[in-house]
């Protein structure tokens, strides 16, 4: 029975998935990882060492995943979303199998793999190409592993345990966070924790050379760009962005959005309470799950970042407490998951909508017929390049985008004929490059910056994208 569940957790996602591919909106994170892809697709696979000045090419391994589907014909974008899906498929059955085998039941499994399935924003970074879902496969692939380590005592499930969380965190370096706690949890056998950490480093080796190298990119550029914000510690962000997983701004501040955010947090509260004897028993998932939350909970408190996908790790091991704990208490267990099933259907309409798309297109067509063949420079360039290619736009979208020209001078995205870009976009260009900061505007360069208006004349907008000509100096 307990064969047939776990196929029935990896094959209906991925195939209700599969099924979402061709309807969900475009992300900028995926098309931009598309377009590595499909380098590396047109150079038979080799960019040199450094890569291309993007900052999706590193971690590398996503990109090279979806490249060999790209050079058999498939479009880009549904390369990289094919890669997503396949690789995310596999955590609803990897929950189910962790907890059942800690000893928690088949009920607990189950209610921890749905929980997972029926979060409308980790279903949608289930199907869109983005890397979060792929990384968080492997990492939870290392703890299963972790498990089985410390059941059999082996040295090899400890090599392949390492071996996992290193395609993690080359998939996406967010992973590197929960290196220290393997080790520890492989510390009674010290010949596990020694070989885990010797292969981990090794695979660890080519992100921490890539720092020394005189390239714009590394592992660490989330923490050491110019325009990384140090000066503010900001846990709401980070609960509110954990409660946006499950889907509460469609149903509004209150009413049902407010309900089902009372009732993931009370539930939290109340799961610790009831597992807490169960953790300090020596419960090692829900011991672990403990301290990731804690790794991911105090960094993104201290480095915030305002994209929702950021919470999905502590979305994924926030999951074992409440599966666990709903399992042991019934009536609200159904009220609790009948909030979730709501939420999750309200939710995924938006993920349809198409809207910036429909502006992006459109003022790729208003400069395809003032000026055909026409340049343009934006800050953020590539939706509008593979809209252009998609629909034969006869445009040229300059592929450098304002962080490949923060090295360069202010001409790299003004020596075009036109300028594109959202609102937001635009201004944190040019902010970027006339101060060299996106949160401090002291010693900038006014001067500069009163050119560039003088030499903007607006064309069109529509839903805050904006284009713009560029008169010539």
């Amino acid at each position: 029975m307990g064969g047939r569940v776990v196929w029935l957790l990896l094959l209906v996602p991925l195939a209700v998935r599969a099924l979402f591919v061709p309807f969900f909106a475009l992300t900028y994170d995926e098309v931009s990882y598309a377009w590595i892809a499909q380098r590396l697709a047109d150079s038979g696979g080799w960019l040199g060492f450094q890569g291309p000045d993007d900052a999706f090419f590193w971690p590398p391994l996503f990109p090279y995943l979806a490249a060999p589907w790209i050079a058999l014909g498939v479009d880009r974008v549904i390369a990289v979303r094919l890669v997503t899906v396949l690789m995310s498929s596999a955590i609803p059955p990897l929950l189910y199998l962790l907890v059942q085998r800690t000893g928690h039941g088949a009920k607990a499994a189950l209610l921890t793999a749905l929980l997972w399935v029926l979060s409308p924003w980790a279903f949608r970074f289930s199907v869109v190409g983005q890397v979060e879902t792929p990384m968080l496969a492997l990492v939870l692939l290392a703890v299963f592993l972790l498990q089985r380590a410390r059941d059999d005592g082996r040295l090899r499930t400890a090599v392949w345990c390492a071996a996992s969380l290193g395609a993690a965190v080359w998939i996406k370096e967010t992973a590197l966070g929960l290196a220290p706690l393997f080790p520890l949890f492989l510390w009674r056998v010290r010949r596990q924790a020694a070989a885990w950490a010797l292969v981990f480093a090794a695979l660890l080796a080519p992100h921490l050379v890539q720092n020394f190298l005189p390239h714009t990119f590394g592992v660490f550029f989330e923490l050491t760009n110019p325009f990384a914000s140090w000066n503010h510690v900001n846990p709401d962000a980070v609960l509110g962005n954990l409660l946006r997983l499950q889907g509460i701004e469609p149903l509004g501040p209150g009413g049902f959005g407010l309900a089902i955010a009372v009732a993931v947090a009370v539930t939290f509260v109340l799961a610790v309470r009831e597992l807490w004897n169960d953790i300090r028993r020596g419960d090692a998932l829900l011991r672990f799950c403990g301290l990731a939350l804690a790794v991911f909970g105090v960094f993104f408190a201290l480095f915030w970042k305002r994209f929702v996908y950021y919470a999905l790790p502590l979305h994924l091991f926030l999951a074992p407490f409440l599966g666990i704990y709903l399992a042991r208490v019934r009536v609200w267990r159904w009220v609790f998951l009948a909030f979730v099933a709501l939420s999750f259907a309200a939710t995924l309409p938006r993920f349809a909508r198409r809207g910036e798309e429909r502006s992006c297109l459109q003022a790729l067509r208003v400069i395809e017929t003032q000026r055909r063949g026409a340049s343009i420079g934006m800050p953020l360039p590539r939706l509008a390049e593979y809209l252009a290619e998609r629909e034969r736009i006869a445009v040229r979208v300059s592929p450098k985008d304002w962080v490949a020209c923060l090295d360069e001078s202010s001409d790299c995205l003004l020596d075009h004929e036109y300028l594109a870009g959202s609102s937001e976009s635009l201004r944190r260009a040019f902010v970027g490059i006339y101060c060299r900061s996106t949160t401090v505007y002291a010693g900038c360069d006014r001067a500069g910056m009163n050119e560039l208006v003088e030499r903007l004349h607006y064309v069109t907008g529509n839903d805050g994208f904006r284009v713009y000509r560029l008169e010539p100096r």
